[in-house]
Order: C-alpha cells, then sequence, then structure tokens
C-alpha cells in the first residue's frame, strides 16, 4: 500500500507539473498566434507596392507643399490636382475605395491619428506597431494596412547641414543661400554637361542656382558697355557667347535651365556673411538664365 501511495503522489505532482507548463505555454503561445494573425494584414508586399505609386502620385502634386504643413492629411482624389483624371485612374486601377484610407501623417503626429475618431480601427492599431522617422503615407486597403516613408529631400538635407561647413541663409521668400569651406566639397557640387558646378542657392519649389567651378572664358566684354539693353537690343560680346554658344551647349538645357528665376546674387569669400544682392546693371543680371560674376 505504501509503494502504490508513493506512486499515486509522484503522478499527481508530475501531471500538475506538466499541466503548469501546458498552461503557461498555452498564455504564451495564444497571444503570439493572434499577434502572428493580426500583423499577417499589416504591411502586406501589394499594399506597400501600391503606396509606391500614391507616393509617387503625391510629391508631383501642385498641392504637395500644402499637404506637407499639416499634421495629418487624409487624401482623397478632391483634395489633389487629379489632373488628367490621374488619381481617379490610379486609385480605380489599385481597386482603392471610398471605405479605404489614404492618410499622410507628419513627423511626430502619429498620436494626432490615433485621437481622431474617423480614422479606422485597422489604422490606429497598426500605428502602435510601427515607430517611423520623418513623414509617412499610410494606406488602409480592404483590412491590409502597409506604410511608406518619404525620402528627404535636397533643400532638407541642406538645412540640416553644420553650419559651420555648409552655411545657410533663409530669406523670407523661402530662397537658401549656401556658401561653405572646402568640407563641404561633397555636398553641394554636381556634375553637369561635363562642368562641374556649385549649389549656391534653393529655391521653395526645388530649382537651384549653380556656378561653375572653373573659369569658362577669358572674352572680351566688348565695345558696348551694357550687358544687354532691352530698349534697344545692343548686347556685349559676353551676352552672345554666354546666349548663343555657352547656354546652347548644355545638354538638354531647354529641360534644366529655368529661365523664369533670376540670378541676382554675388559671390563671397566669407562663409558667415550673406551673398549680397546686385541689381539688373551688372553682368549677372536676371535679364538671361545665366550670367557671369
Amino acid at each position: 500500500m505504501n509503494k502504490k501511495g508513493f506512486v499515486l503522489a509522484e503522478t499527481l505532482v508530475v501531471t500538475i507539473f506538466v499541466l503548469i507548463i501546458f498552461t503557461l505555454l498555452y498564455n504564451s503561445a495564444v497571444p503570439l498566434l493572434g499577434r502572428y494573425e493580426t500583423l499577417s494584414y499589416y504591411n502586406d508586399l501589394n499594399t506597400t507596392y501600391d503606396l509606391y505609386h500614391l507616393r509617387k502620385l503625391i510629391t508631383n502634386d501642385s498641392h504637395y507643399q500644402d499637404i506637407k504643413n499639416t499634421n495629418y492629411s487624409i487624401l482623397k482624389c478632391d483634395n489633389l490636382d487629379n489632373e488628367d483624371n490621374k488619381c481617379t485612374n490610379l486609385f480605380e486601377l489599385l481597386e482603392i475605395n471610398s471605405m479605404d484610407e489614404l492618410i499622410y501623417i507628419k513627423s511626430g503626429h502619429i498620436n494626432d491619428v490615433k485621437d481622431d475618431n474617423s480614422i479606422s480601427l485597422d489604422v490606429k492599431d497598426y500605428l502602435k506597431h510601427i515607430n517611423p522617422s520623418g513623414d509617412i503615407l499610410v494606406l488602409q486597403n480592404d483590412g491590409y494596412v502597409s506604410y511608406l516613408g518619404f525620402p528627404k529631400t535636397f533643400r532638407e538635407k541642406v538645412l540640416e547641414q553644420d553650419q559651420s561647413v555648409c552655411k545657410t541663409f533663409v530669406e523670407e521668400d523661402g530662397i537658401i543661400y549656401i556658401s561653405g569651406s572646402k568640407e563641404c566639397i561633397n555636398f553641394n557640387y554636381v556634375w553637369y554637361s561635363g562642368k562641374m558646378w556649385r549649389i549656391t542657392a534653393i529655391y521653395p519649389d526645388g530649382a537651384m542656382k549653380l556656378i561653375t567651378d572653373n573659369n569658362m572664358t577669358s572674352i572680351s566684354y566688348g565695345e558696348n558697355s551694357t550687358y544687354y539693353d532691352k530698349l534697344t537690343g545692343a548686347k556685349s560680346y559676353v551676352f552672345q557667347w554666354l546666349n548663343e554658344d555657352f547656354l546652347d551647349n548644355l545638354v538638354d538645357y531647354e529641360k534644366i535651365i529655368d529661365d523664369t528665376k533670376t540670378w541676382n546674387a554675388s559671390a563671397v569669400a566669407n562663409i558667415g556673411v550673406k551673398p549680397d544682392e546686385i541689381d539688373d546693371t551688372t553682368i549677372s543680371a536676371s535679364i538671361s538664365p545665366i550670367g557671369l560674376l
């Protein structure tokens, strides 16, 4: 009897021990399985692919800057340009309907979206599981949710530079002027049409002012003391060379050179000093898209 009692007690102990292990496994495994089932609807490949095309549509839209200035925006074709029905056609192609959600969220404002009662629970729950840096675009399509970040623009990268190396000056109209030491060379230099150019200013729309790194000509100024006379049409040799020779030899200049912008900043020797504005009587005038310093 004593041996039977010992075996019974031993069996009970083992059974209890096994039950405890199974209980712990169940409590751990079931939530994980539930989380896996939930996350299987997140970062879906097809949804992420759709986001790539939607992001391209939005960044090329004329309202993009306005969208970026808001904490978050629920985007529809109604609040985009929808020129030539591009937005409508893309939404139809990607099978995005009125029940789906496309949301632009500015960096640091995810909690604002979570507090918005008009946003679906699917999106709010998804936002709990991500920790992005920078602005993002979120798409909820038939319960599947993904996000895609926005790469920083060159203009944004400029403003992040070490000011002791690449000095920037931001004007009231949004134009950024850049000057810098030799350590800035890998940052604000570009190679175009067989020449090295230095970026000296950036407009809010992304247009840039460039200066060639090397001297381009030693041509004489010309008999006429005026660079270009708007009234008489008189023009110097320099004006003719720039606009009839130099400009024509730049690759695809019709698509790249913006003749609506003015080039009216003088060179600076001290990176801590803002470039001076110069008037239209100088060689570097706003008469043509290119000029000389």
